[in-house]
């Protein structure tokens, strides 16, 4: 729909009008349906004239406001914000970071807002200088849910058929062949550094007389498969062992396959990762900024998003594809009482490039705008839930992600 709105826009039309059946109340009709029309509105009464067609995108961030206006919750009690840790990145360096002019004054961080749920988030402040906890990835290729501890998120299930049945249990991946021996199996894309080696490494264990295999298929950077490069590793009936397999040298992308063959054979597999060869793991270990915060909350608000990105301009899907294996970062909210609670990061999910002007579903309005009428900033929202509201926070830990390319910004945080 927004793409419609825009291609509506681009052709000299005067607008678009939304009808629905059986609706006559706002907070009837569906979210997509109100942002077309608040993007129609944006592009009709918009004060200052803007021209949607100078954007790389239609914002996301434009048409939220409206689709939520009648929905929002707002806070529960009195809100306060959590005071700057040491080491605020302000000045030049933040500017830098989010790709700006070098002579672009930083304070416009500090303007104040409220988010759709009416949350303020005071920015980090240094010297009286607004600035952002910066925390700069380490280079690794990611497997994602290499654990299997949330399902099967992040895998796909290619040619599934009865005869073969993949589940999780306890962490693992189980895959158990019934009968038959079609070539059913459980698969990953990554992407990686064509100048880099790499070796997949795995956990595996087999009951059966059949047989665990691993294939890998080597691409290139349009994840165009090379089936000459296929290499597989082959695991029979034992305990719980680890097993390599090399990548071929200038890989740029990588297919990681976890099948079973034999009927009445079971194997599991955990663990998955994939390692650059001659690099110590030491090196790979993310930075970390630890944020006192002593107190209970019921929700936390963080204001953030990644340093300035390579985007495309015309192609949207491109753009999700090419960070889909690249970690941002994540949170660990560490309780008093000794406990733990992660809050991963994904791109375009809880967290957006501040050039970006598209938001992640999981993100809210923030600071959105464009700095002079050249530069075009967006650092959103993002609201999380606390599963203990009843617990004492003693620190948030925030770590860097998986590309030297990418810094985690970390601006603000609100309790409420």
């Amino acid at each position: 729909m927004a793409r419609l709105a825009h291609n509506i826009y681009a052709e000299g039309g005067e607008g678009l009008m939304l009808t629905a059946w059986n609706n006559t109340s706002p907070q009837a009709m569906p979210t997509e349906w109100i942002r077309a029309l608040s993007l129609t509105a944006y592009l009709s009464w918009s004060p200052e004239d803007c021209d949607l067609g100078h954007l790389a995108f239609v914002p996301d961030a434009i048409m939220q406001g409206a689709a939520y206006w009648q929905r929002v919750d707002s806070p529960a009690g009195q809100t306060r914000s959590v005071a700057a840790p040491p080491g605020v990145t302000t000045g030049a360096e933040l500017v830098k970071l989010l790709g700006l002019p070098a002579s672009t004054n930083a304070s416009f961080i500090a303007t104040p807002f409220r988010n759709v749920r009416g949350v303020a988030v005071d920015v980090f402040r240094h010297g009286g200088q607004p600035g952002a906890v910066a925390l700069t990835g380490r280079d690794y290729a990611v497997v994602r849910n290499a654990d299997f501890s949330d399902g099967l998120k992040g895998w796909s299930v290619a040619a599934a058929g009865d005869d073969t049945v993949f589940e999780v249990e306890g962490g693992t991946l189980k895959a158990t062949r019934v009968e038959g021996n079609e070539f059913r199996r459980v698969l990953q894309d990554l992407r990686l550094d064509a100048d880099r080696a790499y070796t997949v490494r795995y956990r595996v264990r087999v009951e059966g007389s059949g047989n665990a295999k691993v294939w890998t298929y080597s691409g290139d950077a349009s994840f165009r498969w090379d089936e000459a490069s296929q290499v597989h590793s082959r695991s029979q009936e034992g305990e719980w062992t680890t097993k390599e397999i090399e990548v071929p040298p200038r890989s740029a992308a990588l297919r990681i396959c976890l099948t079973v063959d034999g009927p009445g054979t079971t194997a599991w597999f955990d663990d998955i990762e994939v390692v650059e060869k001659g690099v110590d793991p030491a090196t790979l270990a993310p930075m970390t900024a630890s944020i006192p915060v002593d107190a209970t909350a019921r929700v936390l608000t963080f204001m953030h998003a990644t340093s300035h990105q390579p985007l495309l301009a015309d192609n949207m899907r491109s753009n999700r594809e090419n960070f889909a294996n690249v970690v941002p970062g994540e949170y660990r909210v560490h309780y008093a009482d000794g406990t733990t609670e992660v809050i991963p990061l994904a791109y375009r999910v809880n967290v957006v490039a501040c050039n970006d002007p598209n938001l992640g579903r999981e993100c809210d309005i923030g600071l959105f705008g464009t700095l002079g009428g050249s530069a075009f900033i967006n650092l959103p929202t993002c609201t999380w839930p606390n599963p203990h509201p009843e617990k004492t926070i003693s620190t948030i830990e925030a770590r860097s992600g998986s590309s030297s390319e990418m810094a985690l910004l970390v601006f603000g945080i609100a309790l409420e």
